[in-house]
């Protein structure tokens, strides 16, 4: 049982917003520690909604880094406690009109199979649905988040191969890529993370901290789909759509399992992962 919860709201290149379901009691400290790293840009905190918003210069740190270090506060602050590490669930359900476009991809390859002469037509029909869906998705993340998610991506995509004659096939790519993530809870995106400052006789303290999963990774077909179709279009790099626990192990290999020191009198953290 984790003491309390870390959420990532959303995170781009240079920007990345967590939820705190339990915050600590000053939070001024937790800013502070935060922004020790080099590279960090304005931290601050919203009371009502829980949220701590990063700004960071993404040559000097990324998101990953901020992440553990957030955790290791919040679990050195409650007492050597479990911080459970997750992603958002989608916020946004499926429109009608997202459902429509799907409808009208599965009528255009019906069509396509039974060689009709309406066949093209409806493929440019389902083309055109999917831009109206993903604009409107977009627009919908834009008026309640300030940001988008970079599957209007997709579009430029389906324009693309529209020139080519290749409307069916990117129409499919297109739906997926954009709508398939709302469709797929992340079961493997959950770790727990849980540091401990050790005190060392005749030389300085450090913080050892062990990440584990709380979640067995579970093979989805749907889900990997999912992550190669937005791969192949170019909104995720291969690799991104991996577990939390895996970034933080790639994280922490660069740096040879040894991060900055944190705290008002700088100490070493060691990390120890289990996969």
């Amino acid at each position: 049982m984790s003491a309390a919860d870390i959420v990532i709201v959303h995170e781009l290149p240079g920007r990345l917003r967590l939820r705190l379901d339990r915050p600590p009691r000053n939070i001024e400290d937790m800013i502070a520690s935060v922004r020790r790293h080099e590279g960090m840009g304005d931290v601050t905190f919203n009371p009502v909604s829980r949220s701590l918003l990063v700004r960071y210069n993404p040559t000097l740190v990324n998101a990953v880094e901020i992440l553990v270090r957030v955790g290791i506060f919040l679990s050195l602050h409650f007492q050597n406690a479990g911080i459970s590490i997750s992603h958002a669930l989608p916020t946004h359900t499926l429109q009608p009109i997202d459902y429509y476009a799907g409808s009208s991809l599965v009528v255009a390859a019906l069509g396509r199979a039974a060689a009709g002469p309406w066949a093209q037509g409806l493929e440019y029909h389902a083309g055109a649905a999917t831009m109206v869906s993903v604009f409107n998705h977009a627009w919908q993340e834009v008026t309640d988040e300030g940001v988008y998610h970079p599957e209007v991506i997709s579009v430029m995509y389906l324009i693309n191969s529209m020139l080519r004659g290749k409307m069916l096939t990117a129409t499919a790519v297109a739906w997926v890529a954009t709508f398939g993530r709302h469709l797929l809870e992340a079961t493997d995106e959950h770790c727990r993370l849980q540091a401990s400052a050790v005190d060392s006789e005749g030389s300085e303290g450090y913080i050892d901290v062990m990440v584990q999963p709380l979640n067995p990774p579970q093979a989805n077909p749907l889900k990997l789909l999912v992550a190669a179709m937005r791969s192949f279009i170019g909104l995720e790099p291969p690799g991104s759509t991996n577990n939390i626990l895996r970034r933080i192990a790639q994280m922490s290999a660069k740096h040879g399992n040894v991060l900055e020191g944190m705290g008002r009198e700088p100490q070493r953290v060691y990390m120890r992962l289990n996969h």
